[in-house]
């Protein structure tokens, strides 16, 4: 039976779906890439002259930046003035974590309602089972066991080989002396998490930069049953400590910053899945379901592909992460029975009572932990003054 997944989703969107048929137009001298594609290369058209505003445009958009100016100004004074409270409130925040929070050992059972450090094993028992199937809205059907493992987050990136665009343009003057501008375009195929508005090129890619591209009538839509992009799935709650009934349970919030950033390793899988094949004759055909049947793994073992190099126009590949935590390292406050929750951290001058609590993904002390919380606060106000 089809498990139901439990954890809370958060999908990193990659723009909108697209596709179709392009334009025609002329076309320069192909250059080729060093690509893994199938002879994938890049071409740029010799240019097309695009009308040009004249004075009044470059009047228009003159105060039109004056305006944008007077609105960003104010805004940028406003944010350089939170970021500089923001560092004063998070660092008391850490102080008070400094001097408050209790170092407590790995057994919950006589831990209660206390402001606690601790750095834990995570018990394998707790954390949450990814299958592809969790990751796609329940289009892969059934959700069997091609491809599980368990960690307190899992990560699904999806990306398909396309033909991608690159337009610059340039100003200058035209025989007749007039003001004018020349767009020039360039093509090239490249792995996308997104789907590549194909119908919006502004000339036809030559099969040189873009081969099969005219055959498949632009870029192929992704498969029926697959998210496009990044998908990142976390678990409800997991157990860090001695064992899981005298564990701490780790709230959600907690869990939500153990992020997906270690690759799975599909070596254990190599069973389920067919040698490696010839690419298939027309990659770009759809509709489409990817399978163990349409499936292969890539020859280092780091995710699925549907072609073998040399790799063509619709290709998909798909990679699987998971948190490298094991023992991370929290600051939290312990309620009852191992549960745990936000820290109540009384407000100052300038600051209000807040509510909070930090976790590291590895095994750390107190104090590297608390050093390693006032070196990001100490670097994160930099970068907003900088950017500023």
């Amino acid at each position: 039976p089809q498990p139901q997944p439990t954890s809370r989703r958060r999908r990193r969107a990659g723009g909108a779906q697209r596709a179709g048929p392009m334009s025609s137009g002329d076309e320069g001298e192909g250059l080729v890439s060093g690509d893994l594609g199938g002879g994938g290369g890049e071409e740029g058209s010799d240019g097309e002259e695009v009308e040009d505003g004249g004075p009044l445009s470059k009047l228009c958009g003159s105060f039109g930046m004056m305006c944008l100016g007077l609105v960003v100004f104010p805004f940028a004074l406003l944010m350089l003035g939170w970021n500089e409270n923001h560092y004063v409130c998070e660092n008391r925040r850490i102080l008070q974590a400094e001097q408050k929070a209790e170092v407590v050992g790995c057994d919950s059972s006589k831990v209660t309602n206390t402001f606690a450090f601790f750095s834990c094993p995570l018990q394998e028992s707790s954390l949450e089972l990814f299958q592809p199937c969790v990751f796609n809205a329940g289009k892969m059907s059934p959700c069997d066991s091609m491809i599980h493992f368990t960690s307190t987050s899992g990560m699904q990136r999806v990306e398909m080989y396309q033909c991608a665009e690159s337009c610059t343009e340039t100003s200058g003057k035209n025989s007749l002396g007039q003001n004018v501008k020349k767009r020039r375009c360039t093509y090239r195929m490249e792995w996308s998490q997104t789907l590549i508005d194909s119908a919006a090129f502004h000339t036809t890619p030559s099969e040189a930069a873009c081969p099969a591209f005219a055959q498949a009538r632009g870029n192929p839509p992704f498969p029926a049953n697959l998210e496009p992009g990044e998908t990142t799935n976390f678990a409800q709650t997991v157990v860090a400590g001695a064992s899981g009934r005298s564990g701490y349970a780790l709230n959600h919030d907690l869990v939500a910053e153990l992020a997906p950033d270690a690759p799975v390793s599909l070596q254990p899988f190599v069973a389920n899945f067919s040698t490696p094949k010839l690419p298939p004759a027309s990659p770009w055909m759809r509709p489409l379901t990817v399978g163990l049947q349409t499936l292969r793994l890539s020859s280092d073992r780091a995710m699925l592909e549907t072609c073998a190099p040399p790799y063509q126009l619709g290709c998909i590949r798909i990679q699987y992460f998971k948190s490298s935590a094991t023992s991370p390292a929290v600051i939290t406050q312990v309620t009852q029975a191992g549960q745990t929750e936000k820290a109540k951290i009384p407000g100052s001058w300038g600051c209000s009572s807040s509510s909070w609590q930090a976790i590291r993904p590895k095994k750390l002390a107190k104090e590297e932990l608390v050093a390693a919380l006032h070196e990001e606060n100490h670097s994160m106000v930099w970068l907003v003054r900088i950017c500023g």
